[in-house]
């Protein structure tokens, strides 16, 4: 028996693009969609300014963050030396020093 997999596809300007799969059967996917929904990225998202000019920046610096062991103050001092410097909005710098690097599956 072979099993189908279905997938659901997150684009968001400020994380890195996110597949996620799912077998598809006629099975209850609640609690696995509650479960994705609960992952600290997507909680992050939301929260985001509604006005990100410089988001992909924002996203580059999340990703290398994570791909470089980046620890949260790393993140939080860069945002706010960002954000002084103009570089980043006041908005985009707060939700960045608040967020940290990319987060999906915590």
């Amino acid at each position: 028996m072979r099993h189908r997999v279905a997938s659901a596809f997150n684009e968001h300007p400020l994380t890195t693009p996110h597949v996620v799969n799912f077998a598809d059967d006629r099975g209850d996917k609640t609690r696995f969609i509650e479960d994705v929904l609960a992952y600290r990225e997507v909680k992050v998202l939301a929260a985001a300014p509604t006005e990100t000019p410089h988001a992909r920046l924002i996203r580059r610096l999340r990703n290398v963050a994570v791909a470089n062991g980046w620890s949260m103050q790393i993140v939080e001092v860069l945002a706010a030396v960002l954000a002084d410097e103009g570089v980043l909005t006041d908005a985009e710098g707060e939700w960045l020093e608040a967020t940290g690097p990319d987060a999906w599956g915590e």
